[in-house]
């Protein structure tokens, strides 16, 4: 339940949703208050401090800050009283919180009105639900299947459901979610199966609900209702979905899920998943609170992006059609601006060969709609959020040796993307002002284009991680090209403010005052979800360079504490992060890497114990532990590598040095490789570095090579840390 609850921009938007690692099913609760559940509080469909429950439905986002999913949802009641064409907003039921349980793989609760226990898991592509009716209560009791449920918003496109007297149904839902159908609306297909056998069964469209009748078909409204006359044993549903076609989702079905298998069998598979995900990084030390902080980090890292292709392979493409296996598996909702700094950094590290998905799955997006999108949600490329960031998942795989990678067509599809020369017909969107960026250095202002620093900052450090791209693919000239344009940054640094600013064409900075505090929800028209604050570290890939801007390591230094030290800290605001804030704010991706910049300036010891605040103020295993968004577990992944003591440049083979929690830390890297990270004098109040050594070599600049990383067992000296921030 951690980053299931909070208010306002503190809303981690998690779900307990049951799934297996990276499932396309997320088999979960969508929850309300007697009917009310405000978008911005229930993006995954689920907010914990809801009463009531809405059923459960199958597919959700995690973590996003956008609505979408909450499709095909199932509802244990004992009256049909609100069951039928009106049924969104008008069912829900309390759950008893007491009984309200979850786990990787497993949800479950109790709802009281129906007096009915509810236990969920889910494989890959099928669900399994379990409903035990109080038999103290005498039946009729149903269940109901909404298939043109969501979380909220969006068009359906053609809803079929069909059931036969022994339960069995099938059918299928085009839904053009919110962000999901930006582009494309995508089509889900389920298969079920049902035991006991129901006493009959009945379909709803929107004319009614019309006993007897086993299908319906509907523009926008369609359900099925299965009824026992009196309690059953536990009602025992299972369904196959896929987003390619019916026979898929039958394949689904019949592979992962038959009733042939028990509930606590394909539990128990499940959580054999989930073991060998999270046993690919093992800690001793730390606190209690620290490891279950640590190991949840862990899981939320793996639960999106989703994978989509079907049993035999083939998979849902961009351009909405339906496309032959490419041999490897096929992921969307690649929530990439977000990701890009962490979570794609950590499969890197434990799981190269699900990045190698990740990046081919890229490659063939970019076949299917003519470009590299920027953030593509089951069939659509959303074009949501700035910059290209594929070019930082590429340049971090490409600058770390990963190969099965066709690297000279990543880096031809990413430069017609960053350069504004996709082809004709193209489904996905260039840079902004990709031609004025080239030949300026920057963005202008006064042209018609919003948030020109934040996409001029993007821009450069998305070219630094172009250039490793060109480097893998040989082509040396173009990277050298691509390494100067990454500072173009310094081409808008307003030496008389300090702060990055615009300049029109001429190069002229405005004329009016800056007000650095402004927010992205308070007016600030030049920076993309935060203030020039925290817009003025955004420069991950050249700290030295930042540095040098502010006239060196100690002024930068200051400036660099100004942002912490002046940071809100959650303390005066009602809750944690309900606002944002003008300085540093854990809750959002631009100021991230912020505390590590620190060893530009000189500081080590500033970082140690700012990095110390930032874990211990904004991550704690209650459901507001979160600061913010985890957006396909980038903030998760955050904590995991600050834990460990070794922190992403994004796009980069480079890594930060931090300060870890644990005595001992091992990664697999692969099955007959281990990295080893040792702290021996780690421990609340020694979290302070003294030095540092991979293998029996001494680091003192603050960073190492992934190839570094790798080769040797990393070895901190830990020392007590500094207690104050004056110290």
């Amino acid at each position: 339940f951690v980053g299931t609850g909070g208010i306002g921009f503190g809303y981690a938007a998690l779900t307990p949703a049951a799934q297996a690692p990276l499932g396309l099913v997320k088999l979960g609760p969508d929850t309300t208050n007697r009917g009310t559940h405000a978008p911005i509080q229930h993006m995954s469909g689920y907010n914990f401090g809801d009463a009531h429950v809405r059923g459960f439905s199958h597919l959700h986002f995690v973590g996003t800050g956008v609505v979408d999913y909450g499709n095909l949802r199932v509802i244990p009641t004992r009256s049909l009283e609100r069951i039928g064409p009106n049924i969104t907003g008008s069912w829900w039921a309390t759950q008893d919180r007491e009984k309200e349980r979850a786990e990787p793989g497993f949800y479950a609760t109790s709802l009281l009105e129906p007096q009915v226990a509810v236990e969920l898991t889910a494989t890959p592509r099928a669900a399994a639900h379990r409903y035990t009716f109080d038999p103290a209560t005498p039946g009729p009791v149903h269940i109901a299947l909404d298939a043109g449920a969501s979380v909220q918003g969006g068009d359906f496109d053609g809803l079929s459901v069909r059931v036969d007297a022994q339960g069995n149904l099938e059918g299928s839902l085009t839904y053009k979610g919110p962000y999901t159908g930006r582009r494309h609306p995508f089509t889900l297909h389920f298969v079920g199966r049902i035991t006991p056998a129901p006493s009959r069964a009945q379909t709803w469209d929107s004319r009614g609900l019309v006993a007897g009748r086993l299908a319906a078909q509907d523009a926008a409204v369609a359900g099925v209702v299965l009824t026992w006359d009196e309690v059953p044993e536990p009602v025992q549903l299972r369904l196959g979905l896929s987003m390619v076609d019916q026979e898929a989702a039958r394949q689904a079905l019949e592979q992962e899920a038959p009733l042939t298998q028990t509930f606590e069998q394909l539990r128990a598979q499940t959580r054999s998943l989930w073991l060998e995900k999270l046993g690919r990084i093992r800690v001793a030390g730390g606190t209690l609170e620290e490891r279950r902080i640590f190991y949840t980090a862990l899981y939320n890292a793996y639960r999106m992006p989703t994978r989509l292709d079907a049993p035999d392979g083939r998979y849902p493409g961009l351009d909405g059609q339906i496309h032959a296996s490419p041999g490897h598996a096929y992921y969307s909702d690649l929530s990439l601006w977000d990701s890009f700094r962490t979570t794609h950094p950590l499969y890197m590290l434990i799981d190269p060969q699900l990045q190698r998905d990740c990046l081919n799955s890229l490659l063939l997006m970019a076949r299917d709609v003519g470009g590299v999108p920027r953030w593509p949600a089951a069939q659509s490329a959303t074009g949501g959020m700035i910059g290209t960031s594929a070019d930082m998942l590429f340049g971090d795989a490409a600058s770390k040796g990963l190969d099965g990678i066709d690297w000279a067509r990543a880096f031809e599809v990413l430069l017609a993307t960053a350069e504004g020369r996709l082809p004709e017909g193209a489904a996905v969107s260039p840079r902004t002002a990709a031609s004025r960026y080239n030949e300026l250095g920057y963005i202008p202002r006064g042209e018609g284009h919003k948030e020109v620093v934040s996409r001029t900052l993007e821009f450069a450090y998305h070219d630094w991680g172009l250039s490793h791209v060109a480097a893998r693919a040989g082509l040396m000239d173009e990277a050298t090209r691509l390494r100067a344009r990454s500072r173009s940054y310094a081409n808008l640094h307003d030496p008389d403010t300090g702060f990055f600013r615009s300049r029109d064409a001429l190069g002229n900075f405005p004329q009016e005052p800056l007000e650095p505090e402004l927010h992205f929800d308070r007016g600030g028209p030049e920076y993309t979800e935060g203030s020039a604050h925290q817009w003025r570290f955004y420069v991950p890939h050249d700290a030295r360079g930042l540095a040098a801007l502010h006239g060196g390591p100690q002024p930068f230094k200051l400036i660099l504490e100004d942002l912490f030290a002046r940071s809100q800290w959650g303390e005066t605001v009602f809750g944690r992060n309900v606002l944002p804030d003008s300085y540093y704010w854990h809750g959002n991706q631009p100021p991230l890497h912020s505390v590590y910049l620190f060893h530009a300036a000189h500081a080590p010891q500033r970082l140690t114990y700012w990095l110390a605040r930032i874990r211990e103020t904004f991550y704690d295993s209650s459901p507001a532990g979160l600061a913010g968004n985890d957006d396909g577990g980038t903030l998760s992944s955050w904590y995991i590598f600050s834990a460990l003591g070794i922190y992403p440049i994004g796009g980069d083979d480079r890594y930060w040095l931090g300060a870890p929690i644990f005595t001992r830390a091992e990664l697999d890297l692969s099955p007959d490789r281990t990295l080893l990270i040792l702290a021996p004098e780690a421990a609340p109040g020694t979290r302070d570095v003294a030095s540092v050594r991979s293998g029996d070599l001494p680091l003192t600049a603050g960073t190492l090579t992934h190839a570094q990383l790798i080769s040797s067992p990393l070895t901190f000296q830990m020392r007590p840390h500094a207690s104050s921030p004056a110290d």
